[in-house]
């Protein structure tokens, strides 16, 4: 079996390099397509790795928006998703009432679809030495149209132009 950082380096390759439906063929089995407007779909997936529990794909104008990955026993190290990119904030949601730390990498080092990760990890994970942790739930985002910018309940990636 490959370790989860070859698994997600092959991911970003085909994302990066391949058509959406090419992704979705290889992350795994359709369970639901989520279409909320004529150029705008969610794909729900039985993810092919067996230590994830279930993918997300955002598809956006026939173009990959994000993929995020709900871990099971699948996890990405803190040094691993810091290297992608050149820097990282974080916080805390203030609109709902829960304790989980967002995590929002960006931008990326080189120029290339991949423009932005993010994580949210629950309290009993926290840490405050952030390279000591691991990250199981990781979105990976590809328009670079798209911002990080903060709101109340955290970080979202967003069009400036229409936010």
């Amino acid at each position: 079996m490959t370790s989860d950082i070859e698994w997600t380096n092959e991911l970003l390759n085909i994302a990066e390099n391949k058509s959406y439906q090419d992704l979705l063929n290889w992350l795994g089995t359709t369970l639901e397509n989520l279409n909320d407007s004529n150029t705008h779909s969610t794909f729900i997936l039985n993810p092919f790795n067996d230590r994830i529990s279930k993918v997300f794909v955002n598809i956006n104008e026939n173009k990959l928006e994000r993929v995020h990955l709900q871990g099971d026993t699948f996890f990405l190290q803190f040094e691993y998703i810091l290297g992608q990119t050149k820097e990282y904030k974080t916080t805390f949601n203030t609109y709902d009432a829960i304790d989980d730390e967002q995590f929002v990498f960006y931008p990326t080092k080189i120029s290339r679809p991949l423009i932005g990760i993010d994580s949210w990890i629950d309290k009993g994970l926290q840490s405050q030495h952030h390279k000591e942790i691991n990250f199981k739930n990781v979105s990976f985002y590809f328009d670079e149209k798209k911002v990080p910018i903060l709101y109340r309940d955290g970080w979202h990636f967003v069009n400036p132009l229409k936010a």
